[in-house]
């Protein structure tokens, strides 16, 4: 595993390199023994999406970060099957897990999504609210990076801010 969460007695660990696609492991504890209780990836997922290179949980949504995914997307769940060769903008996952089924796919783009962002690299998951960071974010500083906060009202994830720095590094 390369990317790990935990809450209470399960265990979500990222397999980024598996498959070239990559993939994500439940496992739940009872008592002192953990058991595997399913494995995926997207169905979209392309060669080299590097799913799974973060991972978050809260409650039963799980969220996935699949750097190098390939879309050219800015849309939050539409555009997710458009891929560019190399672009590797990145995106994230979230799925909700209710112990035996995966459900709810959602897919989350930041609104100014580029060529080479690798967006979802780190997360967060908490309440109704993720973030995300895109490490070579190209708004303002070269390969400054940004912090992209998300909101779930009703269900529905939409953009509510980004994080820039003040100063160029």
């Amino acid at each position: 595993g390369y990317s790990l969460a935990l809450q209470n007695n399960r265990l979500i660990v990222g397999c980024p390199n598996e498959g070239f696609t990559g993939s994500v492991y439940i496992f739940d504890r009872v008592g002192t023994v953990w058991s595997e209780k399913t494995v995926f990836t997207h169905t979209n997922s392309d060669l080299f999406d590097y799913f799974g290179a973060a991972v978050g949980i809260h409650s039963s949504t799980i969220a996935i970060g699949a750097v190098f995914e390939d879309s050219n997307s800015t849309t939050i769940n539409a555009g997710q099957d458009i891929n560019v060769l190399d672009y590797n903008a990145g995106a994230i996952y979230l799925v909700d897990y209710d112990g035996s089924t995966l459900s709810n796919w959602n897919y989350i783009k930041p609104p100014d999504s580029a060529s080479w962002d690798v967006f979802g690299v780190k997360l967060k998951i908490v309440g109704s609210t993720l973030i995300g960071t895109s490490e070579y974010n190209h708004n303002g500083f070269s390969n400054a990076g940004a912090a992209y906060i998300f909101k779930n009202n009703s269900g529905q994830w939409s953009f509510e801010n980004i994080l820039l720095p003040s100063i160029q590094t």
